[in-house]
């Protein structure tokens, strides 16, 4: 199973392709990326915890009910959807819809950065 320091690492990498992609004609690929860097950030997290699920549907409930990451529910879960839409209902991606996005990630990616001390 990944490490804590593995998940931050993936985080990390996934965070710099999203701004690269937020940058380019694939605004909706960025999206997904995003939230896929915020799944490795909460899941660093449920890592510190021994857990590591393995699925969307198993990652979910554990972020809504983790002491620490329950308090950026609304944005994992905001994250999620985003990337739902614009991967599988062909959501546009308007550039206020990306700063949206974008402002949901640092908010979580700032809250969990600073639970973990790193």
């Amino acid at each position: 199973m990944p490490t804590k320091e593995e998940h931050l690492d993936k985080a990390l990498r996934n965070e710099q392709l999203a701004d690269v992609l937020a940058q380019s004609k694939f605004p909706d690929w960025a999206v997904t990326v995003y939230f896929y860097s915020a799944l490795h950030y909460a899941h660093a997290v449920l890592a510190v915890y021994g857990q590591h699920p393995e699925s969307h549907e198993a990652t979910a409930p554990l972020v809504r009910r983790n002491p620490v990451l329950k308090t950026v529910w609304a944005e994992y879960r905001s994250l999620q959807t985003a990337s739902r839409n614009a991967r599988y209902y062909l959501t546009a991606i308007s550039p206020a819809h990306l700063q949206d996005v974008r402002n949901d990630f640092n908010t979580l990616k700032s809250y969990i950065r600073g639970e973990l001390k790193v």
